[in-house]
């Protein structure tokens, strides 16, 4: 690595948002450094072509020692329904951040956050974006609607592929603006670059709402896109 790349260090750097962004960093000049666990991680995050960086994300000074001489912090809200992980986790990541000197986080919240929702996942996501924002660095954080890339998880892609039909657990009259993890990629970047010292908070999806409406042509379309396929 040069000394003249501005370097941006990428938390969830195995996972498939991470990855993403890593990608989208290095190509646009960046240099990165993937937050891993453990040394089994260290060949995905090479093969990336960034740098691996083990650390313990409950220590401080782990966290600082992996911010050091970066520019930006990409930090993904992860899946971890532990009572209190993912509130205790940004504590960490805030503090190293600022010790570091860090210029900037970009909060991957991972979804929306909706305000009047009582469930616990939305009551965490609102505490985590809470703790993020009150930072005393600049903050920029993304809310994602859904993710396109599910629809090609187990879960999801036999019916679609197989049956035509469009299984994900959502109300067919819920209009989506799906996003795909590149685009994502996209946003982080623009936010890594943003030229504000404030915090701020986007909303982001795709360039269309779709509803899961299965009238029959739209059905019919499904099946001969997948005979295309």
């Amino acid at each position: 690595m040069t000394d003249t790349l501005p370097l941006a260090v990428v938390t969830g750097s195995t996972g498939a948002q991470g990855s993403s962004i890593i990608h989208r960093l290095i190509e646009a000049g960046y240099q990165v450094r993937g937050l891993i666990r453990n040394a089994a991680q260290h060949q995905q995050i090479q093969s990336m072509g960034a740098a691996p960086a083990i650390v313990d994300f409950t220590n401080v000074a782990s966290l600082v020692r992996a911010f050091d001489q970066a520019e930006v912090v990409v930090f993904t809200s992860p899946i971890d329904h532990r009572p209190g992980a993912r509130e205790q986790l940004a504590d960490q990541i805030i503090k190293a951040a600022e010790q570091a000197e860090v210029r900037r986080i970009v909060f991957n919240s991972a979804a929306e956050i909706f305000e009047d929702d009582d469930r616990p996942v939305s009551q965490v996501l609102r505490a985590v974006c809470d703790r993020v924002q009150a930072s005393n660095i600049s903050v920029i954080t993304l809310q994602p609607t859904v993710y396109m890339d599910n629809l090609a998880a187990p879960w999801a892609a036999p019916a679609i592929v197989q049956e035509g039909v469009f299984a994900y657990p959502i109300q067919p009259d819920w209009p989506i603006s799906w996003i795909s993890h590149r685009t994502l990629a996209d946003f982080v970047l623009a936010a890594a670059r943003l030229e504000t010292s404030g915090n701020r908070i986007f909303l982001i999806g795709g360039p269309e709402a779709l509803t899961a409406d299965a009238k029959e042509d739209k059905v019919s379309w499904l099946k001969h896109q997948n005979r295309s396929c």
